[in-house]
């Protein structure tokens, strides 16, 4: 057997020889660790610290609703949204936060919704849950009368159209003879030639419509006998109107976008002018 000697009675030579580095040794039998071994240690517990945080992290149960990542950063006191940050950080960050909260041993605040914030979500519950659903309500009585005239007032038309269209298709008209008057009308319109023109508006026009005949030639104030009025509708959102002389009558700006459309009132009193309603490209 070989006799083990204390180390405080070897020589240098012999103490080295065991590539053990020692630089002091306390009277109570503690070895001091050299400087790169302690900032080895020290690295090494930041890896385990911060493979526990990704941990943590990875357990945390984080709502996916901006609104409640925004109250919950609010209840920690922390700033509810960096300049530049999207929904996305901004949930990683609440994560982040609550891991440290909990490796550091800190208790995390109840997050509890207050009434008005309870009612809020209801009511986003409820229109999410009803936006594409029908939405019924008593309306009023007037609104009840005009739809009744409007749908009597359609009803009436529709009955005349389709009574038309059957006596056109028991009584239909010769291909020849509708080929006859199409060539008559071409010949009349080549008998036409342009004289001269005026500018309609000052932006491109978009439509064009012309009253319906007898609507407007027997009103008291018209003094020049005018058989209809043509309305122009142009991209400014302006309506023109003008007579069959090329008389014009009145400008009016009706939308701030172009003109889609112009439909005349097919049945006015005597004692009222020609009505028309516009469509325009208005949000």
């Amino acid at each position: 057997m070989k006799e083990v000697k204390d180390s405080k009675h070897l020589p240098e030579e012999e103490s080295s020889e065991g590539h053990i580095n020692i630089t002091s040794v306390e009277d109570g039998g503690m070895m001091v660790m050299s400087e790169e071994a302690l900032e080895a240690s020290k690295r090494h517990e930041q890896m385990l610290e911060q493979m526990r945080q990704k941990r943590l992290k990875m357990n945390l149960n984080v709502p996916t609703d901006d609104e409640e990542v925004k109250a919950r950063l609010r209840a920690l006191q922390e700033p509810v949204c960096y300049f530049g940050e999207e929904a996305s950080d901004r949930r990683d960050r609440l994560r982040e936060i609550m891991a440290q909260y909990l490796s550091q041993s800190k208790p995390l605040p109840e997050f509890r919704k207050n009434r008005k914030q309870l009612q809020t979500d209801l009511k986003k519950l409820s229109e999410t849950i009803n936006k594409n659903r029908p939405y019924f309500s008593q309306g009023l009585p007037v609104l009840k009368a005009v739809r009744t005239k409007i749908l009597k007032y359609s009803m009436r038309n529709a009955k005349l159209r389709v009574e038309a269209q059957r006596r056109q298709r028991e009584n239909p008209l010769p291909l020849s003879k509708a080929r006859e008057q199409h060539e008559e009308l071409i010949q009349s319109l080549k008998q036409h030639s342009v004289q001269s023109s005026e500018l309609a508006c000052d932006r491109p026009l978009t439509v064009c419509k012309i009253s319906p005949q007898g609507l407007f030639d027997k009103h008291p104030c018209n003094d020049h006998k005018h058989k209809f009025l043509v309305a122009l509708g142009c991209m400014g959102g302006r309506v023109e109107l003008w007579d069959e002389f090329g008389t014009k009558h009145k400008s009016i700006l009706c939308h701030s976008e172009r003109i889609t459309g112009i439909a005349w009132c097919p049945k006015v009193k005597l004692q009222q002018l020609p009505i028309f309603v516009t469509a325009s490209a208005d949000q």
